[in-house]
């Protein structure tokens, strides 16, 4: 059933109004000779493919993923940092310098995973902003991925796979956050 289209409509002021309500709870018009719609979800009692059960969604409709998904990337994204900038100190050498270029771009991953932890609208609207360029990018980079792809062979394909799960990683992110708004 489709959360939005099993409310019925209130006769006097119009606004949307779940079906198990006799009177409207915005005017107080009574709604007993309101049509209700079908039980049972789509005609025929079939299910269409994005069509949410009511033990699916939160209170505000929401599928239930969602806050797992969004805090469980955020804290990849903390994870990352955490890992990179250690393994980037315990394999450097005695007399080399440490790449502190490496060590703030890590930096800035801590900082934007603890951001969306925390809902930071800032760093919120950085991060769709950074999702946004790197969905573009892969899509005019598309040729180039399936022409060195088509040089590498097997290698290629890798490559092709990970190109695909980084673009699909960034329209989730963006989902995510827009879900959680």
């Amino acid at each position: 059933m489709s959360l939005t289209s099993d409310f019925i409509t209130c006769p006097n002021c119009k606004n949307s109004v779940p079906p198990s309500f006799q009177v409207c709870q915005f005017c107080g018009t009574s709604l007993t000779n309101v049509v209700r719609p079908k039980q049972g979800g789509a005609a025929g009692g079939k299910k269409k493919l994005f069509d949410y059960d009511e033990h699916n969604v939160d209170y505000f409709g929401k599928p239930k993923w969602v806050w797992p998904a969004y805090y469980g990337i955020a804290g990849y994204f903390i994870l990352y940092a955490i890992v990179s900038s250690l393994r980037m100190l315990a394999t450097r050498k005695p007399d080399e310098d440490i790449n502190y270029f490496l060590l703030i771009i890590n930096g800035l991953g801590l900082v934007k995973g603890l951001g969306l932890i925390l809902r930071i609208q800032f760093i919120r609207n950085a991060v769709v902003f950074l999702c946004s360029l790197s969905i573009i990018f892969a899509l005019i980079g598309i040729p180039g991925t399936l022409a060195i792809a088509a040089a590498m062979g097997a290698a290629g394909l890798v490559f092709v796979i990970l190109s695909v799960v980084d673009f699909m990683f960034n329209c989730m992110m963006i989902y995510l956050i827009g879900e959680t708004e």
